[in-house]
């Protein structure tokens, strides 16, 4: 009897067992996908891309924090990890050298990588930076076409600009909508929201600048000619792109400066300030730091629109 209930307790436990076994089987296992390697070349671009490719995106940056753009050269092993990328949101040929060689060099190492531009549609700004007010202005309030201003460099800094953003953003969007159609909803919503917040932004930095009796800055760097573009500003920049600071320049900037009473320096960390401290000093006026090269690219313009609304 002892026995013929034992054989009974093991055949209910053993019943028991393979139903709960078989239910568990009925139950797909929730795995994280694979996350999409996205390689972009600048911080601001790798904000934009987290912002809307989320938890489904790993994304890798070209230049660090710190280093400059326009001398940055990657390593060899920097080349090998870049070339895993699934995409690289590059900004456009012709706008930086160093994108353009990456470019090249990158699809000959994995011809599948995704090379997609996040710039076409934005309206470059075109010709040499200047310190005379004529070409300054003309630099910032024009854009022309690449065919047209062929011998001339476009402006590469388009992503200090809320009104560039949104193009930028519907071309990294579209692209994750492609490359993971499964995660299209997630992506566009993400998109969504980017897109209100930097329309909400932009037009609070429209509604502080446009209040300001002097519409002119300095800087250590032309890198702010689209947003000066964007709200009626004009940079005016500290010597000449790739040559050092000499003493005239720096006088020369202090004498316009004191004649359209310029007090605004706008510094960088990747750059020395000590011209514009020099200057500061000579016309009594106030240094401003802000870095065109920041994860959080709206967060920064904002920042440096209240610093001019306050002290212009």
């Amino acid at each position: 009897m002892e026995i013929t209930e034992m054989a009974l307790v093991l055949t209910v436990l053993i019943v028991i067992s393979a139903l709960m076994a078989g239910c568990s089987t009925t139950v797909p296992t929730q795995e994280n996908s694979p996350k999409i390697k996205v390689l972009v070349t600048v911080l601001p671009e790798a904000g934009y891309v987290q912002a809307v490719g989320g938890d489904k995106v790993e994304v890798f940056t070209v230049v660090p924090p710190g280093a400059d753009p326009h001398t940055y050269e990657p390593s060899a092993r920097n080349m090998v990890d870049f070339a895993d990328a699934d995409v690289y949101f590059s900004l456009k040929k012709g706008i930086l050298p160093l994108e353009d060689n990456l470019v090249s060099r990158l699809s000959s190492m994995n011809p599948h990588m995704k090379v997609v531009e996040t710039a076409p549609g934005i309206d470059l700004i075109f010709g040499k930076q200047s310190n005379s007010d004529a070409d300054i202005a003309g630099n910032q309030s024009m854009g022309f076409e690449e065919d047209v201003k062929s011998n001339e460099s476009p402006d590469p800094h388009v992503w200090v600009s809320l009104k560039n953003a949104p193009v930028m953003i519907n071309h990294i969007s579209d692209t994750l909508c492609s490359v993971d159609p499964a995660n299209a909803p997630y992506y566009q919503a993400n998109r969504d929201a980017v897109l209100t917040n930097i329309t909400s932004m932009d037009n609070e930095i429209k509604g502080m600048l446009e209040k300001i009796p002097h519409k002119k800055f300095i800087t250590t760097h032309d890198s702010w000619g689209y947003f000066a573009r964007d709200y009626g500003l004009t940079q005016v920049v500290i010597g000449q792109e790739g040559k050092e600071v000499t003493s005239k320049d720096i006088e020369t900037i202090i004498n316009d400066a004191r004649g359209d009473r310029i007090t605004i320096i706008v510094t960088e960390p990747q750059y020395s300030r000590k011209a514009a401290d020099m200057i500061a000093s000579s016309v009594n006026g106030s240094i401003i730091m802000v870095d065109p090269l920041s994860p959080e690219m709206p967060q920064e313009l904002k920042k440096l629109a209240i610093e001019l609304s306050r002290r212009v």
